[in-house]
């Protein structure tokens, strides 16, 4: 059994290798990178279309979109498999409609503002009023 496989190592050490049996290192290579920019690719459109979708529902603030744009996709997709939409981001409490009651009565700070600096209320509605 010695002999036999002392004979073996001996005839693997003596043949040279098949060229054709491997990849050569530069074709290797540049498989790695194809297979890369594809990915990243699939991923950015993937990434884009998670944050288009949680954005709009709420689920990320706009604040937050940097950070969730820097992290990777499987721990976006993971926050979002969690995460609530916030309703009350997804629009206005009035559907649009401006508030019922005086809209051109001025607040407790903007009259507060009026008497520090010596205007009247008046005078500072008709400015609010010419700025919008």
């Amino acid at each position: 059994m010695f002999n036999a496989q002392s004979a073996e190592i001996a005839a693997l050490k003596s043949a040279s290798p098949d060229p054709a049996k491997y990849v050569p290192m530069e074709q290797h290579a540049q498989v790695q990178n194809e297979l890369a920019a594809l990915t990243a690719k699939v991923e950015g459109g993937e990434r884009d279309r998670l944050m288009t979708a949680a954005l709009s529902d709420g689920r990320i603030l706009a604040a937050q979109e940097a950070y969730w744009r820097a992290q990777p996709l499987a721990a976006l997709t993971a926050y979002l498999d969690v995460a609530q939409p916030i309703a009350a981001l997804t629009g206005t409490q009035t559907g649009g409609k401006p508030p019922e009651g005086k809209a051109d009565a001025l607040s407790a700070d903007q009259l507060a503002i009026c008497s520090q600096l010596g205007i009247s209320a008046e005078d500072y509605q008709a400015t609010l009023a010419a700025q919008a």
